[in-house]
């Protein structure tokens, strides 16, 4: 009976997901694709990414970020430690994704992770093409209410009453402009 039960269970969590597929549209970004697999105890976010023609699903676990090809692991993505930073695992599985975030060309990878004093924190790891993995970057993930603009190729920023405007330079992060709240700000940048 119990068998029955889950199985129902299964079916029916399948049945509503499919409903909110189809009212939604089916809809799909380019980059990258959020799904949802049923399973007895909870519904599981994905993310689906590829880099370098290798097709790439993201799975948020506590201990790490999963990155599988497939049935096999490709990489398990760390979570820095950092003092006094709790991971709200509420909120960073409905807030990761694939994007290219030094304009290589390469997908990379980020996880916002919560809130904290109204600021929206990342965890960010850049694909390096020599070592085909993905590397933790530091000067991304300390940046606050990060945003990416593929097109311009400029990175948004904001903190302590500034914006700011990131850009890469040889490799490096590097800040374009910044600007005080209190003055006149472009409205790309908010």
């Amino acid at each position: 009976m119990k068998k029955i039960v889950t199985l129902c269970s299964v079916v029916i969590a399948i049945a509503v997901i499919i409903t909110c597929f189809a009212a939604c549209g089916g809809n799909k970004n380019d980059d990258a694709t959020t799904t949802t697999e049923a399973t007895t105890e909870e519904i599981i976010v994905t993310q689906v990414g590829t880099v370098e023609d290798v097709e790439l699903t993201a799975v948020i676990e506590e201990e790490y970020v999963l990155l599988k090809n497939g049935d096999e692991i490709f990489q398990k993505l760390a979570y820095p430690i950092k003092k006094g930073l709790v991971i709200d695992f509420e909120y960073a599985k409905n807030n990761f994704k694939f994007l290219d975030m030094n304009f290589d060309g390469l997908a990379d990878f980020y996880l916002a992770i919560g809130e904290n004093d109204g600021n929206v924190e990342f965890f960010c790891w850049l694909y390096n093409a020599t070592s085909k993995q993905y590397d933790y970057s530091i000067s991304l993930s300390s940046l606050k209410n990060l945003s990416v603009d593929a097109d311009e190729q400029i990175i948004y920023s904001s903190d302590n009453g500034f914006y700011y405007e990131y850009g890469w330079v040889d490799g490096q992060l590097t800040v374009n402009n910044s600007y005080d709240k209190t003055e006149t700000i472009p409205e790309k940048v908010t």
